[in-house]
């Protein structure tokens, strides 16, 4: 549409695409991409834990297989589906305190992993800028204090 002049029509075009978008996820959403965890239950703590762990990326189990690396469970000694293939494949399984601990120390470092990645990823910035600012000094073309008025011979060795 801007091609053809029509600016108006493109800011149009352009503003429907904008609010047809998706929004980003945070950073924060990829912090437990690789932790897989069960929730066994309905109670308000276990979905409060369960709508943390997926706004930090975690994998939330509808089956548990031996992928799973903890369950929350208000009712530990029942013996439904989950938690006798929790008990087969030897998943611990936590009441929701202890599980928010736990899901709180996995944040922690993710968080710290994050801040290291950043640092040196800062770090490398740094070292290649200077090396771009050492060329640009070095490759910069040097004016002379008096102007020559000829070529100057040039010299083969």
């Amino acid at each position: 549409a801007e091609a053809l002049g029509l600016q108006d029509l493109a800011h149009d075009i352009q503003a429907v695409i904008e609010s047809l978008d998706e929004p980003q996820p945070p950073p924060t959403a990829r912090y437990l991409k690789s932790l897989r965890i069960g929730i066994v239950g309905e109670t308000t703590d276990l979905a409060c834990l369960r709508n943390r762990a997926i706004t930090y990326g975690a994998k939330i189990a509808v089956n548990i297989t031996r992928t799973v690396q903890w369950m929350a469970t208000t009712t530990p000694d029942a013996t439904d589906a989950p938690h006798n293939s929790a008990r087969r494949f030897g998943i611990v399984m936590l009441d929701p305190a202890d599980a928010a601990l736990r899901l709180d120390e996995a944040i922690r470092d993710a968080e710290l992993k994050a801040l290291g990645r950043q640092r040196e990823i800062d770090r490398m910035e740094a070292e290649r800028q200077a090396y771009l600012d050492e060329r640009e000094a070095y490759w910069r073309p040097v004016w002379r204090p008096k102007e020559l008025d000829y070529d100057p011979a040039q010299e083969y060795y």
